[in-house]
Order: C-alpha cells, then sequence, then structure tokens
C-alpha cells in the first residue's frame, strides 16, 4: 500500500483533473450537485485560484466515479453500483473506493442485464474471484463490465507521488 493516505497532502483541481482525467465541467458538476457524496476537503471562497482542494481518498473516488462513467454508465446505475460495494445506501464514492482499495480487487464485475426498464433493470456488482467464463456463461442476456480498479487506482496514485 501507498504511503500517500499516511500524510495531509491536499490535491488542487487542475490535479485532480490531471490525475484522474475527468474534465474539470465535469468535476464541478459533480461538486454542485454533490452526487456520490464527493466534496472537496477544503474549499476556499469563490473566486480565488484553486480554492477547492480534495484528500487522496476522495481523489480516488472521484477517479472510481468518472472510470464508471467513462464506460457509459450513467448516475443512477452508478450509485446502485456504490451502493452494492458499500453495501448501505449511502452511494458514497470514497467509502466505496477505500472499500475496493482495501480489499486489492483487480477487477469489479458489472453485470447489467438488458432485459426490463431501467428503473428496475438488475445490477449486480463484485470483486473477479471466478473466471470470465463462468461469469459470462451464467448471465448470457447481460452485458458484463470489467473495469480494472487495481490498475486504475495505482495510476491515480503514481500521480499523485509526483505532485
Amino acid at each position: 500500500m501507498n504511503n500517500i493516505f499516511m500524510t495531509a497532502e491536499l490535491y488542487d483541481s487542475w490535479q485532480v483533473t490531471t490525475m484522474t482525467e475527468i474534465p474539470s465541467g465535469h468535476l464541478n458538476m459533480l461538486l454542485q450537485r454533490k452526487l456520490y457524496g464527493i466534496r472537496a476537503s477544503v474549499a476556499g471562497k469563490r473566486g480565488e485560484k484553486s480554492s477547492r482542494r480534495f484528500d487522496a481518498a476522495t481523489v480516488l473516488g472521484i477517479a472510481l466515479v468518472w472510470a464508471l462513467f467513462k464506460t457509459g454508465l450513467r448516475t443512477e446505475p452508478i450509485r446502485r453500483i456504490l451502493n452494492e460495494i458499500t453495501e448501505t445506501r449511502d452511494e458514497d464514492a470514497v467509502e466505496a473506493a477505500m472499500s475496493l482499495r482495501s480489499s486489492d480487487t483487480g477487477y469489479l464485475v458489472i453485470i447489467h442485464e438488458l432485459s426490463g426498464d431501467d428503473a428496475s433493470t438488475a445490477l449486480d456488482v463484485f470483486p473477479l474471484e471466478q473466471e470470465i467464463s463462468e461469469v459470462l456463461g451464467s448471465n448470457p442476456t447481460a452485458s458484463v463490465l470489467l473495469l480494472p480498479v487495481r490498475n486504475i487506482f495505482a495510476r491515480v496514485e503514481k500521480l499523485m507521488d509526483l505532485f
């Protein structure tokens, strides 16, 4: 495990967008709408340059949400995935990222049944612990998404070390 969580290092918005590859407009939207429990660790006065600062755990939460969004998932499925990971109803991206990171999960498997409307679509999320052929075979009518969370977090943490 990296030592980035033992320091009180904070990252500004520019660093966060660089590390996670989230466009600044999307980061602003997450913060303004208070989506997925993502908040700045320190928020300065309006008009101050780089007034928002984020701790390492929040940066990984942002990276997780952005990776899910880039796969084509949108707000409600992402909320449901975060709830599944944290086993709560809090849709907390930071808690979900920390849970995945501490479990050292390589891939997150998201099974999205394609039949039915969006509100009732079956969704299952779990760490990849079995052969992918078994997962696909037991879900013949579903979209199966493998999200390489270990590699996503490792990349972001490496960039944190550089900042």
